[in-house]
């Protein structure tokens, strides 16, 4: 699949409800994941080969000389 439109993202679920979290418990905001059950905090979309995530964020970490320079950690849970 070429990359996901955004009709092929499925919100991540914890016990059945769309993840959420709240608004400013990181800083910066570039790296403070939000959301509520209306807007889940993250995504998901699977092609059978390759898995892609999608989190919102609470400001826009792009700037004007490039992306701010923060580093991710992850953990996937597969059942």
């Amino acid at each position: 699949m070429t990359f996901p439109e955004d009709s092929q993202y499925f919100p991540v679920l914890l016990n059945g409800t769309p993840l959420t979290d709240p608004d400013r418990d990181e800083s910066p905001d570039e790296v403070d994941i939000v959301g509520s059950t209306q807007f889940p905090a993250a995504y998901y979309a699977y092609d059978g080969t390759n898995v892609y995530f999608r989190l919102r964020l609470n400001s826009d970490p792009a700037f004007k000389t490039g992306f701010s320079n923060f580093s991710w950690g992850g953990i996937v849970r597969y059942e």
